[in-house]
């Protein structure tokens, strides 16, 4: 019954239910101090072990998958001043997320696997959605479906919001209600979620 009253709340509620997550949460969603991270997330905060998991993967894709983009980039850096400013900046961040200080060697696949199911098992709406579409065998019910943009509306997290469109390709049978439709399935749905 709270659940439905704070879905019908006024706008202007629900935008202070957002700035208020936001306000708690913030400092660890951008954070450069991942050792502050670390501290956090082992002592058991979900969104400190969402944002370190974070971490770690953008550490792995900086191994893995940049860098021929980062050659590219500096070869572009000798003709456009304003990409080696750009470039500059991605270095920098790399050595204090992913270097020595940061998250180092740590940031291996099992290491994101693991604070990855430690942040949902916590009760992070977004690991449990990343968790469901990356682990889960079973079909996504239009009631399960239900639930995770109920649960997005009431969490105040946007990212939760945002993370509603990996779900939809997961989704198995018919959307129920046609109103709603087009922000479910369609071309344009998953874009509808992130914006």
């Amino acid at each position: 019954a709270a659940d439905q009253r704070a879905l019908k709340s006024d706008p202007a509620t629900i935008a202070a239910r957002r700035q208020q997550y936001i306000a708690q949460h913030q400092q660890l969603w951008r954070v450069d101090d991942v050792a502050t991270v670390r501290q956090k997330a082992q002592a058991g905060n979900p969104i400190a072990q969402r944002r370190l998991y974070e971490i770690y993967e953008y550490c792995i894709g900086m191994r893995t998958d940049a860098s021929s983009s980062l050659t590219l980039l500096a070869k572009l850096a000798q003709i456009h001043p304003q990409v080696g400013d750009a470039l500059k900046r991605i270095i920098a961040e790399h050595r204090v997320m992913c270097g020595k200080d940061g998250a180092g060697n740590e940031a291996t696949g099992q290491a994101r696997a693991f604070w990855m199911r430690e942040s949902a098992r916590r009760g992070d709406l977004v690991s449990e959605m990343r968790v469901f579409v990356g682990a889960s065998t079973k079909p996504l019910t239009a009631d399960a479906l239900k639930d995770f943009i109920r649960r997005s509306a009431l969490s105040g997290d946007p990212a939760a919001v945002m993370e509603i469109a990996s779900l939809l390709p997961k989704l198995n049978g018919e959307w129920p209600d046609p109103a709603t439709m087009p922000a479910i399935k369609g071309e344009l749905a998953a874009h509808a979620w992130v914006l």
